[in-house]
């Protein structure tokens, strides 16, 4: 889609990756990503793309459900601002990205592509900061966001500030979570705090059916590491 302004944020690169025989097939559900530099080819990201655009044709060629992919690019220097609901320093910028996101990015999307309806046919997903932007999302906009992809989410920050956030929110009507952390993530840190989130989504009523939680023993914290956790994730979303 190229660059696209922001209001309050600036122009920001936005990538988009479309099934393959799009134009024929039924609505596709959508997925947006944070830090889209990282999301498909390597050249963009530091240390190495997902390869995103590579698993939805894989998954296109043995007739799996396949998501309409956008990777939205960071905003550099303020990324730790726009992707940190609860900033350590300065003012958060996440809302003002989030709104844009949900009732600008969104609705140009559904009205240009073929894209399913309700809440339900959209997941927003990201890792580390990403991952904590993808949860808050879900529930501080869940007439957009049905859906949560979580990869090694940042749920330390503001000091569990996550936590008290979720704790006074409705559950989402549409939710569907994945949720992982390696085990070599912060000394195995990460894996008690995403294993304690799962602990409190299931007293709220999730199940094996809406929410899935990895903790791969030896999963790390880095951009090859999320991009194998990749094909299960979204074959628990579209699977």
């Amino acid at each position: 889609m190229g660059l696209l302004d922001v209001p309050g944020l600036g122009p920001r690169e936005v990538r988009l990756c479309l099934p393959p025989g799009s134009g024929r097939r039924a609505a596709a559900p959508l997925l947006l990503l944070w830090d889209g530099q990282n999301v498909f080819d390597d050249e963009p990201s530091y240390a190495g793309g997902w390869q995103v655009h590579r698993l939805v044709a894989r998954r296109a060629a043995r007739g799996r459900v396949v998501p309409i992919v956008v990777g939205i690019h960071h905003g550099g220097a303020d990324r730790l601002r726009e992707l940190a609901p609860w900033a350590p320093r300065g003012r958060s910028l996440s809302e003002p990205l989030l709104q844009w996101v949900a009732d600008a990015l969104v609705p140009t999307l559904r009205a240009q592509f073929h894209v399913g309806e309700g809440p339900r046919a959209v997941t927003v997903g990201g890792s580390s900061l990403g991952g904590l932007m993808s949860l808050w999302g879900h529930f501080r906009r869940p007439d957009v966001f049905g859906n949560a992809l979580v990869m090694s989410p940042s749920l330390f920050l503001g000091r569990g500030a996550v936590f008290r956030y979720l704790a006074s929110q409705p559950r989402p009507w549409a939710t569907r979570i994945y949720l992982d952390a390696g085990g070599r993530e912060m000394g195995g840190r990460l894996v008690r705090l995403a294993a304690r989130l799962e602990t409190d989504l299931l007293a709220r009523g999730w199940d094996g059916g809406d929410l899935m939680f990895r903790a791969p023993r030896t999963g790390e914290h880095s951009e090859l590491h999320w991009r194998r956790r990749m094909p299960r994730a979204m074959e628990f979303l579209y699977g």
